[in-house]
């Protein structure tokens, strides 16, 4: 690539040696570093390939051009009333109501097993947030906790969790979210509890849904 071509376009695609760092093998085609900063000042820079392309402007705002560029995301919902059972005080039971997997980019998000599988190694932000009543009897206060777990519920990310205490037959909602170190194959579940004792063990969910997306590596 001739670098006085990319200029005079007003953008650049940054090459890659034989050694795979940024730049090239023949030094005559480098650029001193304080007159290279200057001059991509002026540019824009686009990277990606295969129709996927990510890029920051003249104005030096970053976006993504494509579909499928971008940071890694997953998206769970449910978009009606689901009846989810807690037969057992103090026991955890994973929620299972999501019927609909949105828009997703090196994630994988399955309705069928209500969860988000990672893919890439990182740090993920996740937030779930979810609308829910109690049942209509009887006449107590319905205490419930919600936690995001990780492997079929075997790891417990404690600082994200939320609990609720809700009078019969009221709405509410819940919302939780916070930062998560995750391998590859990991996957991400909502969790929900009954605390209380009661004799009627019905919580409703309505419009839950579940959020997942790279912020950094690890």
């Amino acid at each position: 690539m001739k670098i006085e071509n990319a200029f005079n376009a007003k953008k650049i695609s940054v090459p890659t040696n034989s050694k795979g760092y940024a730049g090239f093998d023949n030094a005559r085609e480098n650029i001193d570093p304080h007159v290279r900063t200057k001059a991509l000042s002026a540019l824009s820079l686009n990277v990606g390939s295969n129709g996927k392309c990510t890029k920051i402007n003249t104005s030096g705002a970053l976006y993504f051009e494509t579909n499928g560029s971008g940071l890694f995301h997953g998206l769970l919902k449910s978009g009606s009333t689901y009846v989810h059972v807690l037969l057992n005080i103090n026991q955890w039971y994973q929620y299972t109501g999501f019927n609909t997997a949105g828009n997703t980019n090196g994630m994988d998000a399955d309705p069928s097993q209500d969860h988000i599988k990672v893919i890439y190694p990182g740090r993920y932000f996740v937030n779930v947030t979810g609308n829910f009543t109690s049942p209509t009897t009887p006449v107590v206060n319905h205490v419930f906790e919600f936690m995001v777990k990780t492997n079929n519920g075997t790891t417990d990310f404690d600082y994200l969790a939320a609990k609720i205490s809700i009078d019969k037959n009221y709405y509410t909602n819940f919302s939780i979210s916070g930062i998560m170190d995750l391998d590859p194959n990991d996957t991400i579940e909502l969790w929900v509890r009954r605390l209380s004792s009661a004799l009627y063990t019905n919580i409703n969910f309505f419009r839950t849904t579940m959020t997942a997306y790279m912020i950094a590596g690890t």
